[in-house]
């Protein structure tokens, strides 16, 4: 599970205890277009103690720049992708996403972050014992009023038996990752709905979520996976106090048959904190 990092780590380098000396936890910065990457790593201890290490590409933007969320919207942009193929030692990785917004513009509606993002990685190495060499192919795409392709080659020698601190810019992103359903408080957002119509000459899936704080920075994002296009997500109403509908238009490109009983992600954002659904749609 995992864990909330809190305050302090607003403010500092967060440090186990019996920490060793300094390494090196950061690449240099590679330019891009209108842009900087660089990857960086940090480790925490797990529930039961355990060292559980990530990594993170972060990425600073030119003022009024976007990069993109896994999905990216409708105004033509480019998700994330991530090669670790040249990497020794290394077992298994798993992207988080921290919560994204929407963006609206004359090219459309987008998903992603404006100026800084950093995109967390679980790692997990084949042998810990042993030094970890990172190595990742990054590409992304940059955008202010049309998307321009960007990628960056990083490399990061790691002693996971020395790694015991964790840069307070990816201890923030991982605390803005969505929960899971499970792990997910009072206080978060709830899918409450699901309904899909995929007949007719307006087939639509509605959602209906239950937000709470400001209810003008709720929202609600459907991921069907890099293989089945979905349209962005339309806020249709607020069915009274703290519930909120939104739509997918199906009739914008969407291989339908494709769709039916397809499990998706149902992301839901709030000021007050974000969940990730898993939901199998109806057949």
């Amino acid at each position: 599970m995992r864990q909330k990092l809190g305050l302090c780590a607003l403010a500092l380098v967060l440090v186990w205890p019996g920490a060793a000396s300094a390494m090196q936890t950061a690449t240099n910065w590679s330019v891009g277009h209108k842009s900087q990457t660089r990857l960086i790593v940090g480790s925490m201890p797990g529930e039961q103690g355990e060292a559980v290490y990530y990594a993170g590409l972060e990425i600073k933007m030119e003022p009024g720049w976007k990069t993109y969320w896994r999905q990216p919207g409708d105004d033509g942009g480019i998700p994330p992708y991530f090669n670790w193929s040249k990497s020794i030692n290394l077992k298994d990785t798993n992207v988080l996403f921290p919560a994204p917004k929407r963006f609206i513009e004359s090219t459309g509606e987008s998903i992603g972050y404006k100026m800084h993002v950093v995109l967390p990685v679980k790692i997990e190495a084949m042998n810990a014992s042993q030094k970890l060499g990172l190595a990742v192919q990054f590409e992304y795409g940059v955008c202010r009023e049309i998307c321009i392709p960007a990628q960056a080659k990083l490399a990061l020698e790691v002693d996971l038996q020395q790694l015991r601190q964790m840069p307070p810019q990816l201890a923030r992103a991982i605390d803005q990752v969505p929960r899971s359903v499970k792990h997910a408080g009072s206080s978060l957002p709830k899918l409450l709905k699901v309904q899909a119509n995929y007949d007719g000459s307006k087939p639509t899936l509605k959602f209906r979520g239950s937000f709470s704080g400001d209810l003008n920075q709720a929202d609600l994002f459907v991921d069907a996976g890099r293989r089945i296009y979905l349209p962005i997500t339309k806020k249709t109403g607020n069915n009274g106090g703290v519930e909120i509908d939104f739509e997918i238009d199906l009739a914008k490109g969407v291989e339908i048959a494709a769709v039916k009983g397809k499990s998706v992600l149902v992301t839901l954002v709030s000021d007050a904190g974000s969940v990730d659904v898993v939901h199998t749609l109806p057949k």
